[in-house]
């Protein structure tokens, strides 16, 4: 649980990384940051999906959900849950990282888990699903050692009669054990994917009864997941998976919202994935503008939502607002120099972050950042520097957005280099000046 920080010896817990929980957003969430995203106050990609999730319509009931990492679209993504179920809407936060093989995922493993987490979501309200669609599911498998293996878990035989109540119970306890394959490493989890492979109409149907159980019960409201860390993914395995199935993953018969690579809007093959999925971008708060002037209103809305996290009085005059100035607007790499500049001061005794502790925790963030810079690379971030509105297609680009070394912002789509590479090559004798 996030605690407001007193002191230095506060700031790992008050700046962590992880997103704020529900029962935290109160207390620590800042709800004015929209208008320093997108530079329009009506103009919100958070409403926009919640609108996406509400229609009744059936065709494109998938969102990609982009945004660069450490932006707060986990933050977001977590009030848009709880607005959501206040509207009455049932909502499942999946963590695929923590759920599956997230390096070695495909996307019958996406599948699976988003059945086990609509079977959870109709065992909570007690829908009355179809016996027969349960004991499809359940004799489904190919695999004569996973039919076992399912009927020992759920201590009956799947072919006899079961009851309604018993039936579903079995069914979750079955899907959690199925999961449990997919995550893990075995012959089984290469079993269970051929199977959803070589029958994927079949899974479609039964996904499709379990999602129109949930909505009689909910009046007609589709139930909705949000499938988080998927943008953590390597570019080439994300591409592999939304791509090549684009179709089965977009026309499913509830509403999902994919977290997906900021860089990859920049892949030829996105163009294709923009007419299956709906798609959406949480922007930078800009600390500054195109012309390198500073942006007071994102410098502002930045300082508040750290300061709902620690007391003013733990920073030293100016100090705060060059550690923003220097991290460009990203909240991960700004919480980052806060915890370790905050630890430095804390070794030497001092009650507050001074300057020498930031300028400790920004050089060290910069080596990180740089490290995967190569010589070669340097008239590249130059040109990526002095032509901030030319979208460029290139591995390049896409390879440093990853990084987090080139990063976007809108109001009008535009590219810029972090502040810490941008001092790098500066040093490096790239540039000669830039405006403060």
């Amino acid at each position: 649980m996030i605690k407001k920080a007193k002191q230095l010896s506060d700031f790992f817990n008050a700046f962590s990384p992880e997103p704020l929980k529900e029962d935290e957003m109160e207390a620590f969430y800042c709800a004015d940051t929209m208008i320093y995203r997108t530079g329009d106050e009506y103009v919100s990609p958070i409403n926009d999906i919640r609108q996406i999730m509400k229609s009744p319509s059936n065709n494109n009931n998938a969102v990609l959900f982009l945004g660069h990492k450490g932006c707060g679209k986990s933050t977001e993504l977590v009030k848009l849950k709880s607005v959501l179920q206040n509207e009455g809407y049932c909502v499942e936060h999946l963590n695929c990282k923590l759920e599956i093989d997230l390096p070695n995922a495909e996307y019958e493993d996406l599948f699976i888990l988003m059945t086990q987490k609509l079977i959870k979501i109709a065992d909570n309200l007690k829908c009355d699903i179809d016996k027969a669609i349960i004991k499809k599911a359940l004799s489904y498998w190919d695999s004569k050692e996973i039919k076992e293996a399912i009927q020992e878990e759920i201590g009956y035989d799947i072919g006899s009669e079961i009851s309604a109540g018993a039936g579903i119970r079995g069914f979750l306890k079955a899907f959690v054990k199925i999961s449990g394959y997919i995550k893990n490493k075995s012959e089984r989890r290469t079993e269970v994917r051929k199977s959803v492979e070589r029958r994927a109409s079949e899974w479609i149907a039964i996904i499709e009864a379990i999602s129109h159980s949930i909505q009689s019960k909910l009046n007609g409201k589709a139930p909705i997941l949000i499938l988080e860390e998927l943008d953590k993914m390597h570019p080439e395995k994300a591409i592999e998976i939304f791509y090549n199935n684009a179709s089965a993953l977009s026309q499913i018969p509830f509403k999902a919202i994919y977290t997906f690579p900021i860089n990859l809007y920049y892949n030829e093959k996105f163009s294709t994935l923009k007419s299956y999925f709906r798609h959406k971008t949480l922007p930078m708060i800009k600390v500054h503008n195109r012309n390198m002037s500073k942006n007071e209103e994102g410098m502002d809305i930045i300082k508040d939502i750290v300061y709902k996290r620690a007391d003013k009085n733990l920073f030293d005059c100016a100090v705060l607002d060059e550690m923003i100035k220097k991290t460009g607007g990203s909240l991960r790499d700004l919480f980052e120099v806060i915890i370790n500049a905050g630890n430095r001061a804390d070794n030497r005794e001092s009650d507050k972050i001074q300057k020498e502790d930031a300028v400790s925790a920004l050089n060290s963030l910069q080596s990180d950042l740089t490290r995967i810079i190569e010589v070669k690379d340097y008239e590249f971030l130059k040109d990526v520097y002095n032509k901030k509105e030319q979208i460029q297609e290139s591995g390049e680009l896409l390879k440093f957005m990853e990084a987090l070394i080139v990063l976007e912002y809108n109001g009008k789509r535009w590219h810029d280099l972090h502040p810490l590479v941008y001092d790098f090559l500066k040093e490096q004798g790239i540039f000669e000046s830039r405006e403060a």
